[in-house]
């Protein structure tokens, strides 16, 4: 496990900019917002008398921990009104309202979603007006497939996720039983860990990788372009000031 947190990241300095020039943030919605896993176990341990909790939960794929059916928990999260009446996980309201508050960074819930007709992203929404009406309703996107989205950070319960953006953004693991083996991803363990972490790596001090873009990077490229300085060869000073030390609290 990789709780924490000192874990050395690298992070592509091609892949930094929004148009806005902030910081573009990826968030899931199901347990790195809304507290799903908690609500399903409720729910499945109230249909069939099983006394489950979430840390018996050993895969992403609950089917195997509960030994049921796909249907079996199709019957309990497309009920109208489940995603809606989601408790929030704690401190992420705060968190994202922190974050939104602070101008640094833009940012996106994306959300896989199992249904055709429309009703549990419209749920999704209705649980963001209730709970965060500051944030951008237009700004959330149902999507099975999240490496198809293109931003600077993904914050995310599933491995398997985190696993197809990384080569295209820094990935942040949400902590969770159903990942608790994965050791590739710096991990939080609650959503308001996040803001702190993400000045720690695009702002504090001269390590920071918006400094790096504002002040470094263009005397690099001055420097190559100048015959009488020698300079290290420009991916060797990218990994140099891109390279992370994330600190354990």
């Amino acid at each position: 496990m990789c709780k924490d947190k000192n874990t050395e990241a690298i992070v592509n300095p091609k892949k930094l900019y929004s148009k806005n020039n902030r910081v573009r943030v990826i968030l899931d919605f199901d347990d790195v917002i809304a507290a799903f896993l908690r609500a399903v176990i409720k729910a499945y341990n109230e249909q069939n008398g099983t006394n489950f909790k979430p840390a018996d939960m050993s895969a992403w794929d609950l089917t195997k921990s509960l030994n049921c059916t796909l249907d079996d928990l199709y019957s309990i999260f497309r009920a109208p009104g489940f995603f809606e009446n989601l408790e929030p996980k704690r401190g992420a309201v705060g968190a994202i309202r922190e974050l939104i508050n602070s101008t640094r960074y833009d940012l996106y819930i994306v959300t896989a979603t199992s249904d055709d007709d429309g009703s549990e992203l419209q749920e999704k929404l209705r649980w963001l007006k209730k709970y965060l009406p500051e944030f951008n309703r237009k700004r959330i996107i149902s999507c099975q497939d999240k490496e198809i989205i293109r931003a600077d950070v993904i914050v995310d319960d599933k491995v398997e996720n985190l696993q197809k953006c990384s080569p295209y953004m820094f990935c942040i693991l949400m902590d969770s039983p159903t990942n608790k083996d994965c050791n590739e991803f710096v991990r939080i363990s609650r959503l308001k860990e996040l803001p702190s972490l993400l000045d720690e790596i695009f702002y504090n001090n001269d390590k920071g990788i918006k400094h790096f873009q504002k002040e470094v990077e263009p005397a690099i490229i001055e420097a190559q372009n100048d015959p009488n300085k020698e300079v290290k060869d420009i991916s060797e000073e990218v990994k140099i000031h891109y390279s992370r030390k994330v600190k354990g609290n």
